[in-house]
């Protein structure tokens, strides 16, 4: 899969013109995908980025920030790549989708101690408060679904402040792929 991700992206770059030997990535602060160690963006995610951008002859410039920003700057800024992204129907039309990097296999998930919290099915989460990051599809998930924003779930700009949400049991729960959390 990588090796297919790799080659599809490398003949992307042979066959267009690119002026300068930089590529633009935006993606977000979230560990272990991607985060900030001793001011350099590393992780996972990371790791294939600059294995596609040396095997290309590229220097990948990454930027982290907030998702909301992530996304808009991808939206509307001319090469910019945007890493990782979830695959929607309602971003269908918005991207070039280059590959793919990973299947999530996502869960509400909550405080082991949280004997309270129970949620089976999504309709159980509206009796919770869950937490979700701006922009995400998994917001766009719930409002589809019929939640409503400050009453079933409230919004933050990065994982990390979902995390301090829930160990200080400010929100019930959130959405995520449980494999990213070991």
């Amino acid at each position: 899969m990588y090796f297919y991700l790799i080659s599809v992206i490398c003949c992307i770059f042979f066959l267009t013109e690119v002026s300068a030997r930089v590529l633009d990535f935006v993606t977000e602060n979230a560990p272990p995908l991607q985060y900030i160690k001793n001011g350099k963006v590393v992780g996972k995610t990371t790791q294939l980025i600059h294995k596609i951008a040396e095997a290309s002859n590229y220097k990948a410039n990454i930027k982290i920030m907030p998702w909301a920003r992530v996304y808009q700057t991808a939206l509307n800024q001319k090469n910019t790549f945007i890493y990782p992204l979830v695959r929607t129907a309602e971003r269908e039309s918005s991207f070039i989708w280059i590959g793919k990097i990973r299947t999530l296999k996502l869960s509400w998930a909550k405080l082991k101690s949280r004997k309270d919290v129970n949620i089976n099915k999504p309709e159980d989460a509206k009796n919770y408060k869950t937490g979700v990051i701006r922009a995400d599809a998994t917001y766009n998930y719930l409002i589809k679904n019929g939640f409503i924003k400050n009453d079933n779930f409230i919004v933050v700009s990065e994982l990390p402040l979902l995390l301090e949400l829930l160990y200080s049991e400010k929100i019930d729960s959130f959405i995520v792929d449980i494999a990213l959390l070991k």
